[in-house]
């Protein structure tokens, strides 16, 4: 059984009747009044313990699996005259006792649980989207496998809510868990329903909490209590009447009529004979709330802003509320989410108070008391007669004082343009400097003034200025060591107002230095010591003059270098070949060098032998020593020495292939200039 809000009728299916205990496949309404039975062409076979959910955007109610004598994962749809099958190309396993919710916020029904034809209780959860089933995977924590439990959707929160079921291995539950559309989250509560099975709950949207009923528990007879989770707790209600104790019944909620509906279900016990039930009920308490409290007002320009405490809604949650001013009876309606909302359309100069009602589903409550009177004024003229005088990287602006409107001007803003930049001062005063400017571009600035309303709109744009000065510090600097020297890189400086004529980089210690012009951004310094660790500062200089100097780099240390270069070569037809790759020294040792390298395929395949597929001997990834020995003629070392690859020949055509030497741990105190190098195997087939 479930609510379509589209036509405003709860709808039932199915089910075991009460005098001969028939399985049956009929479809009735219930308009709040009367059930009626329709009589669609095409029905979905006669079954119990099925599941169903209304789908508001598409309209359609849609029923899945249950059965009996087996059952069944067939998807139907009801669009208030026809019932459709519908064919989705995966679909859950079959299963009764199962749940289906609408997830309003993700639009998608959601099955989770139930009682599989396969043996055991499931826990997965699927979405219907109209057209396919997707089953959703959750990380754990998430619920144990169950059949029998009742779910429903909190549209406030956006969280599907479950509760208890039976589990094979556990028996009877009295768990809460709540999905959020991604995880899964456990819930506990003080006070708990009993553990049961074969209960029913809906959400009741008018009062915000999820309403179970009844239940069948093991060894008691079946259970006829209420309870509400507000999305934080559980708590009993006490009504009376009450619907007598049963399990199996259906519950849906009319939120049109603001009512909790049940029908029938299976009364008896454990200790006795069953039999079916086929009674109505409605539970609909909705009394309107007590009146706001604590309402204050704030005057503004031409409105006031009114606030208010929330009072209690007396069990039924609040809609809306409506503010009234006085004199003159204008209205403003009030989202329920809000205890506070600016009153436009008020007269200046004009004494006004408020009052405020709530309303719920049962209807407006009485006015609160009024509020405190209150004037609306109006904000300040702009001010007059801005002018500018440019300096470096600030301006002095000036004005003349325009109106209060009735309010003391408490202060005034400049702006400038572009950028924003700005400056507040006292309202005695009628001239600020604006700093932080860029030099070499051109200004503009505005003024506001501000009173106990508010702030006026701008005034006209000055006159336009361009300040300027020295350029600005040079910005991360960079710097690279290479033998007896040091490349060093920057970002540009600010210009401020006049073109860089060069930049100057110094080494510290030493004060090494090189020059370039304004247009480059990097310069080598050469004269360094080897094994001497250097920073270095960068200053820009233009015709106003020289800047401050940049922040020092990473410091470096020069020192004699290895590098080694790419390679490329024709694959050929067949048998192995020699790929020669140079690795060089920035000069000659003294003493014998070692480095070491490693052989890596990138689109190339490497194998430590010639193999099916193979490209070239990668030697079986191993990390490799090249030496340098020192000459005993020339008592110095080779300045390259070679790493030989054997490439392997085929005849397949192929796009060029690559792989990468890389070397590491230099000794002798040399440094890697370039530790790596890609050797191409040109394709020739």
């Amino acid at each position: 059984m479930a609510y379509d809000s589209a036509r405003g009728v709860t709808l039932l299916f199915g089910g075991s009747t009460s005098g001969d205990g028939s399985v049956v496949n009929d479809t009735w309404e219930w308009d709040g009044t009367t059930w009626t039975e329709l009589h669609p062409v095409v029905s979905p076979t006669p079954r119990i313990y099925s599941a169903m959910a209304f789908d508001p955007v598409r309209q359609r109610m849609v029923l899945f699996g249950g059965g009996y004598p087996t059952f069944l994962n067939d998807t139907w749809e009801w669009d208030g005259t026809t019932w459709v099958q519908r064919s989705p190309s995966v679909s859950p396993a079959r299963r009764s006792l199962h749940t289906l919710v609408w997830d309003s916020v993700r639009q998608r029904v959601v099955l989770f649980g139930g009682g599989l034809s396969i043996g055991g209780d499931a826990n997965d959860l699927w979405e219907w989207d109209g057209t396919n089933w997707v089953q959703r995977s959750s990380s754990t924590p998430r619920p144990p496998t169950r059949f029998g439990h009742a779910a429903t959707f909190d549209s406030l929160r956006g969280r599907m809510v479950v509760f208890g079921g039976f589990k094979s291995n556990l028996g009877f539950l009295n768990d809460t868990w709540e999905w959020d559309g991604n995880a899964w989250s456990q819930r506990v509560s003080a006070q708990v329903p009993l553990s049961r099975s074969y209960t029913s709950m809906v959400f009741d949207s008018v009062r915000g909490v999820s309403v179970l009923f009844g239940g069948d528990r093991d060894d008691l007879d079946y259970l006829g209590d209420t309870w509400e989770w507000d999305g934080s707790a559980w708590t009993q209600r006490v009504l009376s009447p009450s619907p007598g104790s049963r399990r199996f019944n259906g519950l849906a909620f009319d939120s049109g009529r603001g009512a909790t509906v049940l029908f029938g279900g299976q009364a008896g016990g454990r200790s006795g004979t069953n039999w079916g039930l086929s009674d109505t009920w409605e539970l609909r308490a909705i009394p309107v709330p007590d009146a706001p409290t604590g309402v204050s007002a704030i005057a503004a320009p031409g409105s006031a802003l009114v606030t208010w405490t929330a009072p209690s809604d007396n069990g039924s949650a609040i809609l809306s509320y409506s503010v009234t001013a006085s004199p003159g009876g204008a209205t403003v309606a009030v989202p329920a989410t809000q205890t506070s909302t600016t009153f436009n359309g008020l007269t200046n100069g004009v004494g006004y108070t408020f009052t405020v009602t709530a309303t719920n589903a049962g209807g407006a409550s009485n006015p609160s008391t009024s509020s405190n009177e209150v004037t609306p004024a109006d904000v300040p003229d702009p001010p007059g007669g801005v002018s500018a005088t440019g300096g470096d990287a600030q301006a002095i602006v000036s004005w003349s004082a325009p109106s209060g409107n009735g309010s003391p001007i408490t202060s005034y803003s400049v702006t400038a343009s572009p950028g924003g930049a700005s400056v507040t001062v006292d309202g005695s005063q009628l001239s600020a400097t604006v700093g932080g400017l860029t030099d070499g571009e051109s200004y503009t600035f505005t003024v506001t003034a501000a009173n106990g309303v508010g702030t006026s709109n701008p005034s006209l744009p000055s006159n336009a200025v361009t300040p300027l000065g020295p350029p600005s510090a040079p910005s991360s600097p960079s710097a690279a060591a290479a033998d007896s020297q040091a490349t060093v890189s920057w970002a540009g400086s600010a210009a401020n107002g006049r073109p860089i004529l060069f930049y100057t980089v110094t080494a510290s210690p030493g004060g090494a230095s090189a020059l370039v012009a304004g247009n480059v951004l990097s310069a080598t310094v050469g004269g360094l010591s080897n094994g001497t660790s250097y920073t270095f500062t960068v200053t820009a200089t233009n015709v106003v003059g020289t800047g401050p100097p940049s922040l020092p780099s990473n410091q470096v240390t020069p020192s004699p270098t290895i590098a080694i270069g790419d390679v490329s070569m024709l694959e050929g037809n067949s048998g192995a070949h020699r790929m020669v790759i140079p690795v060089m020294l920035s000069r000659t040792s003294a003493t014998t060098l070692t480095v070491q390298y490693k052989l890596q395929g990138s689109s190339a395949t490497g194998a430590k032998r010639r193999l099916p597929g193979a490209d070239f001997n990668d030697r079986g990834g191993a990390v490799r020593t090249l030496r340098f020995r020192v000459n005993a003629t020339v008592h110095a070392t080779p300045l390259v020495q070679y790493i030989f690859v054997t490439v392997y020949g085929d005849t397949q055509a192929e796009p060029d292939e690559t792989f990468t030497v890389t070397l590491s741990n230099p000794t002798g105190g040399y440094a890697l200039a370039r530790p790596q190098a890609i050797g191409t195997i040109l394709n020739d087939d």
